[in-house]
């Protein structure tokens, strides 16, 4: 699977070895693509959560761990992609949206009010739509920090959407898509999301101690 080329000049060859240290052992399948509170994806991540400036931690929050600054937004925020760019190291490249991982739709189905933001292909993210209606919901989800499936793997990635995939069902809640990555999937993946070793950290942020 060859992931897109995303990558700023701060991330060439000679930096992924840094790019690496600095997510310290994060991959896709340990990190929460959304959540039922706030507390559960820090304590998911065991890192700390964060206010961003004046926007209400019940709307949009911050988790940090170590160098990396994952950003979750409420399923009903309306100025996600605004928050995106303030708390995503800085791109040069236009064709990029800011938006929600797993589907707001399928999230608000599954019981789920916090979704991880990533920065992806806008042609990506429009072909991914179509698989992001939620589907009937059987049984009682008791998952938390629900974790990546094979599709979101691929939009993360910046690659559309492939037919052996995908399912019946808009999105696996028991998945925990933890594939090798190879050097350009690494990389893909991490400008997914937002993480730019020439990047300076966001400001604004204040650490929430509940």
């Amino acid at each position: 699977m060859q992931a897109a080329h995303q990558s700023e000049e701060g991330q060439g060859p000679r930096s992924l070895a840094q790019l690496k240290r600095v997510l310290g052992g994060l991959t896709p399948g340990t990190v929460p693509i959304a959540s039922a509170k706030r507390l559960s994806t820090a304590i998911a991540l065991d890192g700390q959560h964060f206010r961003i400036g004046s926007i209400w931690a019940n709307q949009a929050f911050v988790v940090r761990r170590g160098q990396v600054n994952l950003l979750y937004v409420h399923v009903d925020y309306k100025n996600y992609a605004q928050v995106g760019r303030r708390i995503f190291a800085p791109t040069l490249r236009r064709d990029f949206d800011y938006d929600h991982a797993l589907g707001r739709a399928i999230a608000t189905e599954l019981g789920f009010s916090y979704v991880l933001l990533i920065r992806v292909p806008r042609s990506v993210n429009r072909a991914h739509g179509r698989y992001e209606r939620p589907t009937p919901r059987v049984g009682v989800n008791l998952k938390k920090t629900p974790l990546t499936d094979a599709r979101i793997f691929r939009k993360m990635l910046g690659l559309k959407a492939e037919a052996s995939v995908t399912s019946t069902a808009a999105y696996d809640v028991n998945a925990s898509h933890n594939p090798p990555l190879d050097d350009d999937q690494f990389r893909a993946w991490a400008f997914a999301l937002g993480v730019d070793l020439s990047a300076a950290p966001p400001l604004g942020l204040t650490r929430i101690h509940r």
